[in-house]
């Protein structure tokens, strides 16, 4: 199982930092890994919606992502449903008296070959932590 962590403080208020996150638009300009975000419409995430990622992250791949848990500014959360790991990912947002504290976490589990990787996966300099510090960067200028 990996299962990595890393919280952030953005100096804006709670309600601009989750509508900027909520909006699938914009998961490109912080989230470097998305190249394209492929959906039906336009607007902020729907708790239930299917969308597609393109991916460049050992070659470009399309997956399929789910939003499966959804509260107004205080928690998102986007389920992979296809890959050789499907990772869950969860924003949550908590007022900061400097603005809003940011947490993204990424957990999945490991199959195959990765099962044996996982310890070093999880030394790895973690990117999860690179794309909250994308945000906040982003956010704060």
């Amino acid at each position: 199982m990996i299962d990595e962590t890393h919280t952030v403080t953005i100096s804006r208020p709670v309600n601009e930092v989750f509508d900027f996150v909520a909006d699938p638009s914009n998961e490109t300009d912080w989230h470097f890994d998305v190249k394209e975000v492929l959906r039906s419409k336009d607007g902020p995430y729907e708790l239930g919606e299917t969308l597609q990622w393109v991916v460049k992250f050992g070659g470009t791949k399309i997956y399929s992502v789910e939003v499966t848990a959804l509260e107004p500014n205080r928690f998102i959360e986007i389920t992979t449903r296809e890959g050789p790991v499907m990772p869950i990912l969860t924003h949550t947002f908590q007022k900061d008296r400097d603005g809003t504290r940011y947490t993204r976490r990424v957990r999945f589990e490991t199959k195959g070959v990765l099962r044996v990787l996982a310890p070093v996966m999880a030394r790895v300099n973690n990117p999860n932590r690179k794309w909250a510090e994308n945000l906040r960067e982003l956010l704060n200028t």
